[in-house]
């Protein structure tokens, strides 16, 4: 796990609480590969697609929640992408100070299917929990920023806020050797 005590914080975060945790990138950082954001829009739509320069060859990169939270929203969403049809996870979370953060195009997820209107108790996350694992063609996901009032959402650019965020570290493990059955015997 990532240890944000001995992170450096900063001021600017989307927060009312002046106690609370400082917001961290959605990718880790991969050696010297810093995860880039590129923001996108569709209409009043926006979202941002977070990704790394020169893609690494890598599976298996954590998706990390970017502030403590309930998830709201933990399901399967079918897309086509070049004529192939292609299920990937998305997960939703709210919290404090009205704000909720949407991960789209994760090819795992770390928690069971959840909808916002379902009677079934919310999971909590912390900063920095795994959430699930990156898409790995490209190495990227989706990633929203929304705030309410308590009764409407409105998307808001995450480029606004993102500059100012944690990138914690991430080191994959050495792929072990995995022994055939044959090897074992042997």
């Amino acid at each position: 796990m990532f240890d944000i005590a001995t992170t450096r914080t900063f001021q600017s975060r989307p927060s009312n609480a002046p106690d609370a945790r400082p917001w961290i990138w959605p990718l880790p950082r991969i050696g010297d590969s810093e995860p880039k954001l590129r923001s996108l829009s569709s209409g009043v739509h926006r979202y941002a697609d977070v990704s790394y320069e020169g893609d690494p060859n890598l599976r298996f990169v954590p998706v990390l929640a970017t502030q403590d939270g309930v998830i709201t929203y933990a399901g399967k969403a079918t897309t086509t992408c070049m004529g192939k049809t292609v299920a990937r996870y998305t997960m939703c979370l709210d919290h404090a100070g009205g704000w909720s953060t949407h991960y789209g195009d994760l090819e795992h997820m770390f928690s069971l299917s959840v909808d916002r209107f379902a009677r079934r108790r919310k999971q909590r996350v912390r900063t920095g929990d795994v959430l699930g694992y990156a898409s790995t063609t490209p190495l990227h996901i989706f990633f929203e920023l929304w705030r309410t009032d308590g009764e409407v959402y409105a998307p808001v650019d995450p480029a606004e806020h993102m500059n100012s965020w944690l990138v914690l570290p991430w080191k994959p493990a050495p792929i072990a050797h995995v022994q055939t059955a044959n090897q074992v015997a042997a």
